[in-house]
C-alpha cells in the first residue's frame, strides 16, 4: 500500500525472463512510470536489452528518496542525466557513512553490471 488511493500488486503475469544476465524491453514507458536507470534513458527503439540490475537502480532511487527531505531530486537527475545528482542528495544525510548508505551507493552505479544490493 503506498497510500489510500495507490497500492502495488506483485504478480508474475509481468514478469519478464532473465536470458544472459539480461531483459529484454518491449513496451514504451515514460520516466514517470518507475524510477529510470541511465541505460534505460539511452534505449531508442523497441524492442532493446538492459542488464536485469537495471532494477537494482530503481531500489536505489527509492530509498535514497524515503530518505530525502528533496522531492525534486529525482526530477533533477532526469534533467542533467547525471547520476552524481542523486548521489549528491546523500551528502548531509545521518545515514552517511552507514551500511545503508553504502548500499545505496551501489545500487545507483552508473555500469549496471556493477550494482549490487548487498547488505550485511
Amino acid at each position: 500500500v503506498i497510500n489510500e488511493d495507490t497500492f502495488v500488486v506483485v504478480c508474475d503475469e509481468y514478469f519478464t525472463e532473465i536470458t544472459n544476465n539480461k531483459i529484454q524491453i518491449r513496451s514504451p514507458f515514460t520516466t514517470t512510470d518507475f524510477y529510470v536507470s541511465p541505460e534505460m534513458l539511452k534505449i531508442e527503439r523497441l524492442p532493446s536489452v538492459v542488464h536485469f540490475k537495471t532494477s537494482y537502480f530503481s531500489l536505489g532511487c527509492l530509498l535514497l528518496l524515503f530518505l530525502s527531505t528533496r522531492e525534486e531530486l529525482y526530477k533533477e537527475y532526469l534533467n542533467d542525466k547525471d547520476v552524481s545528482t542523486l548521489i549528491d542528495g546523500l551528502d548531509g544525510r545521518p545515514i552517511k557513512g552507514t551500511k545503508l548508505y553504502w548500499t545505496i551507493l551501489r545500487c545507483l552505479d552508473e555500469v549496471a553490471e556493477n550494482r549490487s544490493i548487498i547488505l550485511i
